[in-house]
């Protein structure tokens, strides 16, 4: 038996490497406060939450300057385009989720809204086809 020493960031990743854990965590550092103003919600099948058109917009805007900050050097067409020009699942949201991370993750969450009726839903299925999912769980929300 041998011992190992392992890291712990404070969301619960773990990692062998003192170095990735740290970048890991200055990645959260970044993340949270933008992702703060959407917090989680248990949303579930045929369900959606209303959210502020403006305020929904401002936090894709702030975690696209994040995206082009972080990966901009490895893609510097991402640079030429805001936040407004960018579809979620799009190929920025793939190549993103191969990279992982929080930005990722943050990002991945985003591919589950429909940003023309400002709803988040439980899975990008509902986001591509808003008619299925008829429940709002948040009535009379500002849109």
């Amino acid at each position: 038996m041998k011992e190992t020493i392992g890291y712990e960031a404070r969301d619960g990743k773990r990692f062998w490497d003192r170095t990735r854990c740290e970048q890991y965590e200055e990645e959260l550092t970044l993340v949270e406060p933008i992702m703060a103003r959407l917090p989680v919600r248990n949303i579930g099948d045929e369900e959606y939450w209303q959210h502020d058109k403006e305020e929904l917009l401002s936090v894709k805007r702030d975690l696209w300057a994040l995206v082009v900050m972080r990966f901009g050097e490895s893609y510097p067409s991402w640079r030429n385009f805001s936040a407004d020009q960018v579809y979620p699942d799009s190929i920025v949201g793939r190549v993103l989720d191969d990279f992982g991370g929080p930005i990722a993750t943050a990002w991945n969450r985003l591919r589950r809204f429909n940003f023309d009726l400002c709803r988040e839903y439980e899975q990008l299925y509902y986001a591509i086809n808003p008619s299925k999912a008829t429940k709002c769980l948040n009535e009379g929300a500002a849109q």
